[in-house]
This record gives structure tokens, C-alpha cells and sequence, in this order.
């Protein structure tokens, strides 16, 4: 027992720059692929089940939908077969598929008697003129030219699973010289929780969690990204854009319901130290909606502003009622969500409430809410997602400033901020199985309130509420495009896109591939 156990530590070190994605309890990233691909085949009548509004998912719960869904059965469109045979490749391991096409297979495997562990590399080219459309918990829309390699590694001590550690980490390489600053945040790259390294790299730990089953109950601590919602562009209340949080997760779930708890250390502001808890549950209501509500609160042990802080720790505890219409300062939101199958058509709506208070007064921050309508109907090759989303003045901040609801500068919630709209739609079409052809439309608009520092998005008590939304438009954003996207094999990725942004021509490139 020993020898194994220097084993591995001794592979733990030494392979801390490869990747391997491999195992029953490792989570899919919140920005795959796959979720694209179970969206469609749920939409079309492959799975009977309803699969979670949140996200990540585990790849033991994709696996559970693809045995569900029979997927090996023949398919009448380029869509179906295009996301099929990706799945196929995936996860053809878990699936023990003996696959004559290419499947996904680890650069390095060992065995050392109790199991197995598995390396990978990942990595992509990247390059973008346009900023407001695709936004990724991974940084990609924020510089130009960038290149991006994605390494890790993944130990899963048996065949059984008793246990899963992942790390994912990213070196990037920037063309263009790129600076620090200074916020609430401190020191960082604005959007990303790492300093640069001679104005040209960043080394950003992306995910690195542990992952215990214990009973029907899983335990996760470490760092990883949540997704809370349906929404397909971006959550009102708890989107992936920002940082991944340091955090402490306990979760339940089948196919039926999803229960969530969590703890997470946020960046500090200045000398406080900031914290945000959070419940989320999930339950179908019938055979074709599943309904989500969420409960959230960013708080401080450095603040008078916090009364119940070591209640906010206790995960099975929800004092959110407790505290709120109280009198205490801290800023809570809650969210609920509603997701309909229909046949061949995916209806969604979600709403988020922050700091909502019943006997409100004058001198306390107006009510503040966020909004998301979307649409998804595919048929046979073609396919067409439309959705609103709008986020009032002063979501999301706070008239305390250090409790803002944001991590490293980056908000929680939808990447529009506060006091602006967004509607947005796409035509797809898929000619040939590997190819699909895109026509993108997106209408933005910002109001005052969604521009400047902290202080111009937090309420001040002699602020004049505004009427009208958005506050004093300050920006629109109008675009219009083709994309295209080319998948000779499952692990490896074309993308290019050219659109017309109001009196401008913008355009993106994407390569990723994996090894």
C-alpha cells in the first residue's frame, strides 16, 4: 500500500502538465460541446429524460442519457448523426463500443494494479476582432491572436471510482503586449484572476477539484465553474464568465431532481475578504418541464454589514429567509427557472431578483432584476435559437461595495451587466455531417448604467431612479453573420466567422484541437 501510494505522488508531480478526461465522476466543462449535442437530442425525441438546467454535468450523467437514448439506432438528418457520432467517439469507453472510427484515446496510459491514469494534452489557436458575441469562461474573446494551450491531468484510483482528481490548467501566449491592473480585485488581468508574466503570457489554473461519492451524495472541493439556468447565452444569475470559484460543493442528483450546495471564497475587494453561498434544486413537474430555483447571497466576515455569517457556511442550512427584509446588508438574490419540451420545440424563461424588498423605502436601493426568454426548435437539418435577456440598473452591485455580486471585476450574472438588453438569434443548417453553416444576429443595447466603474453601477441614496431602460443609452450593438464550422473529427475543430457590426466588418478564427 505504501509502494502505490508513492506511486502516486510520484505521478502527480511529474505529469502536473498533462490533461486526461476519462472517468465517470470527472465533470464536462461548462462551454462543451456536448451540451449542444443532448440539448438537440433531447429536443428531438432521442432521450425521455429531462436533463439538468445546470451545469457542469458529470460524465457518468451524459452516459446515464446516451444508454437512455439508444443513440446507436439510425438517424434521417446530418444534425443527429453529426452530434451521434461525436458522442459515440467520446465516450466510446464508457460505452465499451469497439469503435473502427477514431475515438478518444489518452497520449499516455498507466497501470499500476489498482487502476489506471490517463494523459492528455489540449490546446487551440484563437483569434478575434469581435468581442461581444461568443463569451467563454476561458478568456478567449478578450485579447486578439492569442494562442492557447490547455494542459492537466486527471488520477482515478480504480474502475469503480472512488474518488476523481482533475486539474486543468491554461498557458497563453498573447500577441500583443498586455497589462495588469489594479482594482477591487487587486492585481489581475482584467477578467482573469492571474498577473502576466513579461507582458506577453499568463499560466491561469482553469479547474482543480476532488471529487468523493458518499452514499447517494457526491463531495467536491476545490476549483470549478457553475452554471445555474437554462439559458443558452449567458445565466442571469450565476453564469461562467467570471473566474472559477474556490469553493466547497455538496450535490445530489438523478433524473428526476438535481440538489445543489455550495461555498466559495470571491476575490477581495481592497482588505475585505468576500464570500458567496448559494443552494440551488431542480425537480421535473411531468414528463416535459423541469423546474429550477436558486438561492444566492456575497457576504463578508469583515463587514458590520453581516449578522449570520457562520450560517451562510452550513450548506444545509438556508437562512436566505432568515436575512432577508431583516435589515441585513448583504446581497442576496434568488432566481427561479422553467424549462418545456414540447414536441420538437424548447421553450425556457428565467428570473432573478436581487436584493427584492416587500416594504420597500426611499432611501434603499431600488428593486433590480434580470430576465431570459429563449426559443429552440430544430428540424431535421436546419436549426433556429432565438433569446432575450435584459438586466436592470444597479443588478448585480450593490450600495455596499465590497459585497458587490462579482468576482475579480467580472459579474456572476449575465455578461451584458446591468441596465442593458440583448436579443439573439441563429439559423443553423448542417449540409454534410461535419459541417454546420451559421447565420447570426445580435441587437444590444447599453444604458448608463452599464458603463464606468463600481461606483457609477452601485446605487448611491441621493441617486434619481430612472424611468426610462436603458438609463441614457450610450452604446448599441448591431451585428449581422455568417459562421462556419468544420469537424473532420470529434477532437478537432475549424471555426470562422465574418459579421457586419454596425459600420464595421469584424470577423473571428478559431482552431482547437486535442491529442
Amino acid at each position: 500500500m505504501v509502494k502505490v501510494n508513492a506511486k502516486i505522488i510520484f505521478y502527480f508531480l511529474f505529469f502536473s502538465s498533462f490533461f486526461l478526461a476519462a472517468a465517470p465522476l470527472d465533470n464536462i466543462p461548462t462551454n462543451s460541446w456536448i451540451y449542444d449535442a443532448i440539448d438537440y437530442l433531447k429536443t428531438i425525441g432521442y432521450i425521455t429524460s429531462i436533463p439538468a438546467s445546470s451545469k457542469p454535468w458529470t460524465r457518468q450523467e451524459i452516459i446515464s442519457l446516451l444508454k437512455e437514448a439508444n443513440i446507436s439506432k439510425s438517424y434521417n438528418n446530418n444534425q443527429a448523426g453529426f452530434y451521434i457520432n461525436r458522442l459515440l467517439s467520446e465516450f466510446a469507453d464508457e460505452l465499451m463500443l469497439d469503435l473502427k472510427t477514431a475515438k478518444r484515446t489518452p497520449m499516455l496510459k498507466i497501470d499500476y494494479g489498482y487502476g489506471n491514469i490517463f494523459f492528455n494534452l489540449y490546446g487551440q489557436i484563437f483569434h478575434s476582432k469581435f468581442p461581444n458575441y461568443w463569451l467563454t469562461p476561458y478568456g478567449e474573446n478578450l485579447f486578439p491572436n492569442n494562442q492557447t494551450l490547455t494542459s492537466g491531468f486527471l488520477i482515478n484510483l480504480d474502475n469503480n471510482s472512488k474518488f476523481s482528481l482533475f486539474h486543468r490548467s491554461e498557458l497563453t501566449f498573447y500577441n500583443k503586449k498586455i497589462y495588469d491592473t489594479t482594482d477591487a480585485g487587486f492585481f489581475h488581468i482584467p477578467g482573469l484572476r492571474v498577473m502576466e508574466s513579461s507582458n506577453i503570457l499568463t499560466y491561469d489554473i482553469k479547474e482543480a477539484y476532488l471529487s468523493l461519492p458518499i452514499y447517494f451524495l457526491t463531495l467536491e472541493f476545490g476549483r470549478d465553474y457553475l452554471y445555474f439556468g437554462p439559458a443558452y447565452r449567458s445565466s442571469v444569475i450565476l453564469s461562467d464568465i467570471a473566474p472559477s470559484f474556490d469553493q466547497i460543493q455538496l450535490r445530489v442528483s438523478s433524473n428526476n431532481y438535481k440538489a445543489l450546495w455550495f461555498v466559495s471564497a470571491l476575490s477581495p475587494w481592497n482588505y475585505y475578504h468576500r464570500f458567496l453561498s448559494g443552494q440551488r434544486f431542480e425537480v421535473n413537474l411531468g414528463k416535459y418541464l423541469r423546474f429550477g430555483g436558486t438561492m444566492l447571497v456575497v457576504y463578508s466576515f469583515d463587514s458590520l454589514q453581516t449578522k449570520g455569517f457562520w450560517g451562510y457556511l452550513n450548506p444545509l442550512l438556508p437562512i436566505y429567509e432568515e436575512v432577508a427584509n431583516t435589515g441585513h446588508d448583504d446581497n442576496f438574490l434568488i432566481g427561479f427557472d422553467l424549462v418545456a419540451y414540447l414536441k420538437q420545440l424548447k421553450i425556457y424563461g428565467q428570473l432573478m431578483l436581487d436584493n427584492y424588498e416587500f416594504n420597500q423605502r426611499p432611501e434603499r436601493p431600488p428593486n433590480c432584476y434580470g430576465l431570459t426568454f429563449g426559443v429552440y426548435l430544430p428540424i431535421k437539418q436546419f436549426a433556429i435559437r432565438t433569446e432575450y435577456s435584459k438586466i436592470t440598473r444597479y443588478t448585480y452591485y450593490h450600495r455596499i461595495y465590497h459585497i458587490a455580486y462579482t468576482n475579480y471585476s467580472v459579474p456572476l450574472g449575465h455578461s451584458l451587466g446591468p441596465d442593458a438588453d440583448e436579443f439573439f438569434i441563429r439559423f443553423e443548417y448542417y449540409p454534410i455531417e461535419k459541417l454546420q453553416v451559421n447565420l447570426v444576429g445580435c441587437w444590444q443595447r447599453r444604458g448608463d448604467g452599464n458603463r464606468g466603474d463600481l461606483a457609477n453601477k452601485t446605487w448611491e441614496q441621493n441617486d434619481m431612479r430612472p424611468e426610462t431602460f436603458p438609463s441614457g443609452i450610450v452604446e448599441k450593438i448591431r451585428f449581422i453573420g455568417p459562421e462556419f464550422h468544420f469537424y473532420p473529427r470529434f477532437d478537432i475543430q475549424f471555426s470562422a466567422g465574418l459579421y457586419f457590426n454596425n459600420n464595421e466588418i469584424d470577423n473571428f478564427i478559431k482552431i482547437a484541437y486535442r491529442i
